[in-house]
């Protein structure tokens, strides 16, 4: 009776257990989402903005004194005893010097506050500000590269999918072509040459199904890789509906360039303020030339003695104590000439950040123009691929007609099948291209909708 009870309780829960493991169902925002969690680049960007945040910090801290403390204390094996000197009348003795205490003790703090170092403290900061607000811009924009990769993948996932469904209805519509060219063959109306092109084009079909099943697999593979769920599927999908593209999608060529050119767009964001802290650079290097001097306060106090500060009842009459405040100034008068190299450098990197600012503008400039002008054909293509399909309809019902009244046959309704679903599946490979084009625009004209 118990290995009864066993036995039912494993199948009561195996089927549970089983349905846990499955997937749910994933919609493009749950995605991006998951993406967003888990990718390697923005764990990564994140980790730098909390780097960037801890530097902005200790950048500030050395505006303010640092405060140091001593303390200390030695035993003396041997030491030195009274030192008397016999004076008259007799047994009368002068001390010249008193026994030594063993014990002594040091105490002391030092405080050293910058007071004027040429800019190099404040400017320090305000890079590393600079900094920080690079690092928050880029995990930004690599969050909205995810996001628009994620689409990207679920959307080629969505029509190559589709694109596999169509070609398989193509397969089977070949098969049934090439069983009726095999049966005219027989009964004498064709020559094997057309029946061997009829299997060719069958053959030609099935290599095109098993070319799209594995695009299907390599896209999911990165989907799978992107969000880091390993177990998902295509039944796991939820497909977002079709975006509505047509000529109307963007304004003119001009506006979409020069919305993605506009300051506040990320790239030219980042390398704007790269630009700065070059800037800032050149203004610290020159802030440490030669002949000038850094200024300090340095204030330092402390009590030696041969009692225990506060400890011991007697120590404030056997200690001697110190207070000495000072301004001091620090500078280099000739280091081989590395400072005036620095300036240089700093220099140079300026300049260089503002080719490549400018140099950036001309290539998301030519990656906006190919992009709107392709995606421009492509709307033209999908217009034409439209009227294609309305032409396919009708001719399929036309012959479909004629096949029904005796007038025409199965052969000629199955190859007009077999080009209507031909035509269907470049309609969605121009969807497909189209689309790429549409995110590409989105994410340099400012990246996708939160």
């Amino acid at each position: 009776m118990k290995m009864r009870a066993c036995i039912l309780m494993i199948l009561l829960v195996l089927p549970a257990a089983a349905e846990a493991r499955v997937p749910g169902i994933w919609s493009l925002a749950d995605l991006q989402e998951a993406a967003a969690a888990q990718n390697s680049e923005i764990q990564s960007l994140r980790s730098q903005v909390r780097s960037s945040e801890i530097e902005l910090a200790a950048a500030k801290s050395e505006r303010w004194p640092e405060i140091t403390f001593q303390a200390g204390g030695s035993y003396l094996f041997n030491p030195m005893d009274e030192l008397t000197i016999s004076m008259p009348p007799p047994g009368s003795e002068i001390t010249v010097m008193d026994a030594q205490e063993p014990y002594q003790y040091q105490t002391g703090v030092n405080l050293t506050q910058p007071i004027f170092t040429w800019g190099k403290l404040s400017g320090a900061v305000k890079v590393q500000e600079k900094l920080l607000e690079i690092s928050r811009l880029q995990l930004a924009d690599a969050k909205q590269q995810i996001r628009t990769r994620t689409a990207v993948l679920l959307y080629s996932l969505k029509y190559v999918d589709e694109m596999v469904g169509l070609a398989a209805r193509q397969h089977e519509i070949s098969r049934r072509l090439a069983d009726i060219a095999k049966d005219s063959y027989e009964q004498g109306f064709i020559v094997q040459e057309d029946v061997l092109e009829v299997r060719i084009r069958s053959q030609e079909i099935a290599v095109l199904v098993r070319e799209l099943e594995g695009r299907r697999e390599r896209l999911l593979n990165l989907l799978r890789e992107v969000t880091g769920l390993d177990d998902l599927g295509v039944t796991h999908l939820i497909f977002p509906d079709d975006i509505p593209l047509g000529e109307e999608t963007f304004p003119s060529r001009d506006a979409v360039t020069a919305e993605a050119l506009a300051d506040e767009r990320t790239s030219l964001e980042i390398m704007r303020l790269l630009e700065e802290v070059r800037k800032l650079g050149v203004r610290i290097s020159r802030g440490d030339a030669y002949w000038k001097p850094d200024f300090a306060l340095q204030i330092e106090a402390g009590v030696q003695g041969s009692r225990f500060p506060f400890l011991e009842s007697d120590w404030y009459d056997h200690g001697d104590y110190q207070l000495q405040v000072t301004i001091a100034l620090e500078t280099t008068l000739w280091d081989g000439g590395r400072q005036i190299q620095e300036v240089r450098s700093s220099k140079e990197e300026l300049e260089a950040s503002q080719i490549d600012r400018e140099r950036t503008k001309r290539e998301i400039r030519r990656e906006v123009s190919n992009s709107y002008s392709e995606f421009q054909v492509l709307v033209s293509k999908m217009k034409y691929n439209e009227l294609r399909r309305q032409y396919y309809d009708s001719r399929i019902g036309f012959v479909q007609r004629q096949y029904d009244s005796g007038v025409g046959s199965e052969a000629d309704v199955l190859e007009k099948r077999l080009e209507a679903l031909g035509h269907e599946i470049s309609s969605r490979g121009d969807i497909l291209e189209a689309l790429r084009r549409f995110y590409t625009i989105r994410q340099l004209t400012g990246g996708m909708d939160e």
